[in-house]
């Protein structure tokens, strides 16, 4: 089993194979070229076809920043992989570099013609109930468990429970629509904001919790900075239990 840091990432939402995946795409490609001064960005299959809702062009346009760009969709051009991105540089007219990037999944990319680099296993066991069994024959908790294969992991999983607080932060101090035509309105600082008034306390906990679930759940709507836990779309609910 890989490590646990495979398992929380921070990144934009809503998608890890939207967003996590062309934003990493587009740092990378910035990283080789660093005298570009126009990008074009073409996205194709899945990316194309659903990447204006889930915010591809948004997030790639925020990682260019100030560097000239244009980003198209193209639904039409067969593409082996659906998840495609072609990335052209240029330095006044003149094409420097040409990356041809998968978004892989998990927010996980591959540059076509290179080897996908490929991740050590941490953890020697690989299902649940083999953890289990072993935890209890050596009187392990889970969290011994992790520390004695990931020694090193405490300050990464500090930050990761810093980066999923900020979210429900911003989350319960937001209001409006979120991005996209169907103008739906965010619930979490309503929610969290009517708490005080309520007598019943089982229910002022229920609803504080989902406050806090709602708020990171709409930070990712919104392609706000959330964890994967382990995806986008899950990553409110353990923010809120914790």
């Amino acid at each position: 089993m890989h490590s646990l840091k495979e398992l929380y990432k921070i990144g934009n939402g809503p998608s890890s194979s939207h967003t996590i995946g062309p934003k990493r795409a587009t740092l990378l490609f910035l990283k080789k070229n660093p005298n570009v001064d126009y990008v074009k960005v073409t996205l194709y299959g899945s990316l194309a076809l659903t990447g204006k809702g889930h915010l591809t062009d948004y997030i790639i346009d925020k990682t260019l920043g100030d560097i000239k760009h244009d980003i198209e969709f193209n639904y039409f051009d067969y593409v082996k992989h659906p998840n495609t991105m072609v990335f052209e540089g240029y330095v006044g007219d003149k094409l420097i570099d040409k990356e041809v990037i998968l978004s892989i999944g998990g927010g996980s990319i591959k540059v076509e013609g290179e080897p996908l680099e490929m991740l050590d296993d941490v953890y020697p066991l690989k299902h649940i109930y083999e953890i289990k069994n072993y935890c209890k024959e050596n009187n392990l908790t889970f969290k011994d468990y992790v520390y004695k294969y990931e020694p090193d992991i405490k300050p990464y999983l500090e930050l990761i429970y810093s980066k999923m607080l900020d979210s429900i932060e911003r989350g319960l101090n937001t209001s409006g629509t979120l991005h996209g035509s169907l103008k739906v309105v965010r619930k979490a600082k309503s929610i969290h904001d009517g708490i005080k008034d309520e007598k019943n306390t089982v229910l002022k906990m229920k609803r504080t919790l989902t406050s806090y679930a709602y708020a990171v759940a709409e930070e990712n709507a919104a392609g706000g900075e959330i964890v994967t836990a382990p995806t986008c779309g899950a990553a409110g609910v353990l923010p809120a239990c914790l």
